[in-house]
């Protein structure tokens, strides 16, 4: 099945307001939102939430992802992020490669992750255990 998300790479990001001022209310929150919404012509907002309802119904938004027509797809990669983690903790991701010398990552550097060897004319691919390892790190906020 393909996917129906954006490719890789994603980053994280803070935005500002549309005219690249700090956003310094829930005012500006609300107009940065609406910008964006305004920029498609999709007419559900998806999201994901955390927990269950509270009493009154209310629902903790972990973040919106937008109303464009990957949304949803969207939606549901960054819901399954929280298991797909786990999972990948979960496993022994020792390198396939070259135990003794791991491949490196570059997604620190906005680059594909390559094994240490690799020379600038001829680049081998990371094993998918330090593929993994760097996502995890990716993951959790830290350098690849």
């Amino acid at each position: 099945m393909k996917a129906m998300h954006a490719p890789a790479p994603w980053q994280a990001a803070h935005f500002t307001r549309h005219d690249g001022a700090p956003i310094e209310t829930v005012e500006d929150v609300a107009e940065t939102v609406a910008q964006s919404a305004r920029a498609s012509d999709g007419l559900t907002l998806y999201g994901v939430t955390a927990g269950s309802p509270d009493r009154d119904g209310a629902v903790k938004v972990v973040c919106f992802t937008g109303n464009g027509p990957m949304s949803a797809a969207h939606a549901a990669l960054i819901a399954a992020a929280p298991e797909l983690l786990a999972a990948l903790e979960g496993l022994s991701l020792e390198c396939l490669a070259d135990a003794l010398n791991p491949c490196l990552s570059g997604w620190a550097v906005g680059k594909p992750v390559q094994h240490w060897g690799s020379d600038p004319g001829h680049v081998v691919p990371a094993c998918s255990s330090c593929v993994a390892r760097a996502a995890i790190a990716k993951a959790k906020g830290g350098a690849a």
